[in-house]
């Protein structure tokens, strides 16, 4: 079909039925036509969301009338937000303008933007002042527009991870986010934006298509394309079916015998054209036909219309093959059967992430390092001395409030601890908090020293350095049938690099859903068995088990390595066979659940154990893991890891890797959350089943499973449905399992064991009952199973009623709808630390104490302790006390949301270099314009304590008509220097004995930061 159409020499209007078909028709029309040299394709996404809305709009808005074009059925029929005749709406802001500030938020609004505090997603806008913030929906970057007055200062691009500008521009067009609903401009059809001189329709999306053209009175003349001849006006395009040829996967055994059956074709006096998806898999497949003594040239796409011979290869993106009048065309599909693509997308910085853990809101429980636990008010603004400053407001019991200066905010940390645990508030100025930590102190020194000795003893004991990689590495990577992401690439270096050290690896590696984990584990895999070692991979469940075991094979099948597996799958004779083998040496690979944690088991050269999915395993499992890990090389795989070893990895005890990158055309998955609806559960099942998918239907509870299958079958129709849970006999769940993996079966009803690793791409909806059950890890484990291939995937969470669940409930779902971008695995885990915290982190005898202090102080004393018994020096920084009756603040009206301002007063107060300072300073006044004198004052006294430290300054305090500044004792040898060289000092000094004062005569109180940055700089040389 693609070919035929670029032989179509006049515009037209190409209408599928659905995204799924979309880009596959796209792609192969891209790639012939860069062959024929016929017109480009304009591919018009639905208005979906706010990222396909971008992407249209910014499409309709810089293509001519006279395009060529392809759409959804969707995309054709939505009414667009234009005025009559297609002119779509917009507004140009131009730097110089006149533009109501005013004016413009409400115009913004009228097109669907959303008014936010800080602005972070496209569709959103934020104003401050004179400082307006949007995230136009055709940019790839949020804009932010700087006013004087009402004219238009400057315009400037900015970071959503830092909220930084990035450039400058000199206008800026805005268009609209929505496409239905009230338009003073009124609507139009999609058709009346292009001069197009027919239509193709699919067969599937012709009757909604014509329907709606008689609705509209269109004269266009319309095509009907079809796979087959569906009525006797239809014409038949002459292909042919590949099937037969003997050059499809389930026609040979191997890939070896993909050249001799090409070679049969040539000889039949076919023309074949090989089609990779990079240049460098076309040099790979170059090589196998020489292997075979066949030539076959890599050629440019563009030469390939005037290649004179009959085999060549090229490289493309295109989805499938085709047979017309002596021309075959092989994509990989024909060669290697599905594979997959990967791109490069923008990946979220982890400092960044933990960011948006560190805001505080009012009503969050808080923890003052000298106080104990509160609950945070909020800020207040108070006046002393006819000053005006800001401090954060904490109630302890008995209604008590601390009032603290936001000077001292680096001695306030959030509160977290477990799901469900609301910790008792202590009383100001009594005795529990100190109980608390001394208790937990005891405690953390005994954890402390096992933690030492645990990883003491793999720094310390030595395991099998692997040999650096050869020629047979290189070969076993190219073998992987699509390209490795840089990602990929970069964690399979580092793992490597660590088998190759005596020192037992001990590595997390961090990848969302089918990011290409596994890939990774297997390269590692290779490495040991090159050197003659075993592998050992241990997984949570028995269905993931038959599916690695699986996928496995197919990996290693053209190299002599053994692979086997051991679950409850496995009647007990086989699986005793397969322990006997494995204990000689003869299997190369093990791949089990918890039945390899056996204490019988007997793995004699074990080199490299890979646990997938750790969280999934009991402290018992764990324990007996810990044994199997001793001298050996670990590779931890997780897509959510649970908080304590995310936090053994940022802090540096355990090394991680990390997997950024999604495959190419995989689409985030829709997610849905509404009270159980049947009608909504049959429109979810019939859209997936008729464009040819799959459904999983999870309902945890086995008592009633049966009931929830009959209800869908009645929905489904004639449709196979299936049940499958693990208290099902191994046979008949393997026999479920496999059926639905090969397509038999179209609904699988199930409890969570589909949650962990299988990977079927024609999958592509689950339904979720009672997901306000569910753990975060759980859900988002999940909903991983769909959106597995480049086909929209759909999630529907059912819940009873939002006044039926619980608050962590509705956190925990809500956290899943926000984090339903591609790669927000790892953010998910940080938002499940914040909602479920570490009760489970360091063993259940630490729980009381992690709920007594809350995870970070928890956290903060522990490393502490790990510093001193590695004879770390922790350097604990003497605070000064600095008093100018001065007003530093940052106004209310200059930073109005209170999460933000705190965030910029925690950030200064944590600053350690003044450079941090300045840092802080360009981007605030980046993000909300010209410092306000208080601010300004403010980021003066922050370098004034800076300096203070460098000098060792105890103290700074304004008295009359002076400034008394005393030291440490640590600073005694600074002070002895400016009592002998004080004559080089502008100032007039006088001496103290532990101390100076500066004398102010003509010297305003405003303007006593910047002389003391002067004066400190002085005396610090």
């Amino acid at each position: 079909m693609p070919l035929l159409l670029t032989q179509y020499g006049e515009n037209f209007l190409l209408v599928t039925n659905s995204d799924d078909d979309f880009d596959s028709i796209a792609e192969g029309y891209d790639f012939f036509a860069a062959i024929t040299g016929a017109k480009p394709i304009v591919r018009l996404p639905a208005p979906e969301d706010t990222s396909s809305t971008g992407a249209l709009v910014e499409v309709l808005a810089t293509v001519g009338k006279g395009a060529t074009a392809m759409a959804s059925i969707k995309t054709f029929t939505t009414p667009l937000n234009c005025g009559k005749g297609g002119q779509l709406n917009s507004i140009l802001i131009k730097k110089g303008d006149e533009q109501s500030r005013e004016e413009l938020i409400k115009k913004l609004l009228a097109f669907g933007y959303k008014h936010t505090a800080l602005v972070i997603d496209k569709g959103e806008c934020s104003l401050r002042n004179y400082i307006l913030d949007l995230y136009p929906v055709s940019r790839d970057n949020p804009i932010r527009i700087e006013f004087f007055g009402d004219e238009v200062d400057s315009i400037r691009e900015f970071s959503v991870e830092t909220q930084r500008t990035t450039r400058t521009l000199d206008e800026i067009p805005i268009f609209p986010l929505i496409f239905t609903g009230n338009s003073t401009g009124g609507h139009s059809s999609l058709i009346e934006l292009f001069d197009v001189s027919r239509i193709f329709f699919l067969a599937t999306s012709a009757p909604e298509g014509r329907a709606f053209l008689a609705g509209l009175q269109s004269a266009t003349p319309v095509t009907v394309l079809s796979d087959t001849t569906f009525d006797p006006t239809g014409v038949d395009a002459g292909s042919l079916p590949l099937n037969g040829l003997g050059v499809l996967p389930e026609e040979r055994a191997s890939v070896s015998e993909f050249p001799p059956a090409v070679s049969a074709l040539l000889n039949k006096g076919n023309r074949v054209m090989i089609v990779s998806a990079t240049k460098a898999q076309g040099e790979r497949l170059k090589d196998i036909f020489l292997e075979s003594d066949i030539t076959a040239p890599v050629i440019k796409r563009e030469d390939a219309a005037n290649y004179e011979g009959n085999l060549s290869i090229t490289a493309g993106t295109l989805n499938e093959g085709l047979f017309i009048d002596g021309l075959i065309v092989l994509t990989e599909t024909e060669i290697f059967g599905e594979v997959q693509r990967h791109m490069t997308r923008k990946k979220p910085g982890i400092s960044n992430i933990f960011k948006i853990l560190e805001e505080l809101k009012p009503g969050d429980y808080i923890v003052h390092f000298d106080h104990g636990i509160g609950i945070f008010e909020g800020l207040r603004q108070q006046t002393a001395e006819d000053f005006v400053y800001d401090m954060l407001i904490i109630r302890y019991a008995d209604d008590a409030r601390l009032y603290v200066p936001i000077s001292s905010i680096n001695l306030i940390k959030k509160y977290w601890a477990e799901e469900g645990v609301l910790p008792h508030l202590d009383k100001l100025g009594g005795k529990t908090w100190q109980r608390a930590k001394c208790r937990a102190k005891k405690r953390i020194e005994i954890l402390a020293e096992k933690l030492i000795a645990h990883y003491a003893e793999r720094e310390v004991s030595r395991g099998f350095a692997l040999s650096p990689d050869g020629p047979l590495h290189a070969e076993f990577d190219d073998f992987f049938p699509y390209e490795a992401t840089a990602d990929q690439i970069t964690a399979a270096m580092e793992i490597k690099k660590d088998m190759e050290s005596d020192k037992p690896m001990d590595r997390l590696l961090c990848g969302d859903v089918g990011y290409g984990k596994t890939e990774v584990a297997m390269r590692a895999a290779f490495k040991a068995i090159f050197d003659g070692r075993q592998v050992a991979v241990l997984v949570p469940t028995t269905i993931l088990c038959e599916q690695h075991y699986l996928n496995f094979k197919e990996r290693f099948s053209p190299f002599p390595v053994k692979v086997d597996y051991i679950s409850r799958f496995k009647v007990k004779a086989k699986a005793d066979e397969t322990l006997k083998r494995l204990a000689k040496g003869e299997i190369d690979i093990i791949i089990g659940t918890q039945s390899l944690l056996r204490k019988d088991l007997d793995i004699p050269a074990l080199g490299l154990l890979v646990i997938d999915e750790e969280h999934r395993f009991g402290v018992a499992q764990k324990e007996r893991i810990k044994e199997l890990k001793t001298g050996v090389h670990c590779l931890t795989l997780s897509a959510t890891p649970i908080p304590r070893t995310l936090q053994m990895s940022l802090s540096g005890i355990w090394k991680m890797s990390t997997i950024e990158t999604a495959p190419e055309l995989r689409q985030s998955v829709r997610t849905n959350i509404s009270v159980f609806d049947r009608q909504v559960v049959k429109e979810a099942l019939q859209r997936e089943l008729q464009r040819g998918g799959q459904v999983f239907f999870v309902h945890n509870r086995i008592k009633d499973i049966d009931k929830i299958a009959a209800m869908v079958k009645g929905l489904v129709g004639d449709k196979k449905v299936a049940v499958g849970h693990g208290q099902m006999n191994n046979a008949d769940l393997e026999e479920i399992m496999l059926g639905f993996i090969k397509k038999k079966i179209d609904v699988l009803v199930s409890t969570s064991i589909i949650g962990s690793g299988i990977d079927i791409p024609t999958a592509n909806t689950i339904i979720i009952n009672r997901a306000d059950t569910m753990g975060l890890a759980d859900l988002y484990q999940l909903r991983g199973r769909v959106g597995r291939s480049n086909l929209k995937a759909y999630a529907y969470f059912f819940i009873p009623g939002e006044d039926l669940i619980s608050a962590d409930s509705k956190k925990r779902l809500t956290a899943i709808q926000e984090l339903s971008y591609l790669g927000a695995g790892l953010r998910l885990a940080l938002k499940d630390m914040e909602i479920r915290g570490a009760g489970n982190m360091l063993g259940a005898e630490q729980s009381g104490h992690i709920h007594a202090l809350g995870f970070d102080t928890y956290m903060e004393m522990l490393e502490e302790e790990i510093s001193r018994l590695k004879g770390i020096p922790i350097e604990k920084e003497q605070e000064p006390s600095i008093d100018l009756k001065i007003e530093a603040h940052i106004p209310e009206g200059y930073v109005g949301d209170v999460s933000v301002r705190l965030n910029f007063y925690r950030r200064i107060a944590h600053a350690k270099e003044e450079a941090d300072i300045f840092d802080l300073e360009d981007e605030i006044i980046d993000r909300f314009g010209k410092l306000p004198a208080a601010a300004e004052t403010l980021f003066n006294l922050m370098r004034v304590r800076l300096l203070c430290k460098k000098i060792r300054a105890a103290s700074v305090k304004l008295l009359t008509g002076k400034i008394q500044v005393q030291f440490f004792e640590e600073g005694a040898d600074i002070l002895t220097r400016m009592v002998t060289e004080h004559k080089k000092y502008e100032h007039k000094l006088r001496f103290l004995p532990s101390g100076f004062e500066v004398m102010l005569k003509g010297i305003g109180t405003d303007e006593v930061p910047r002389l003391l940055i002067g004066l400190f700089k002085a005396v610090a040389g």
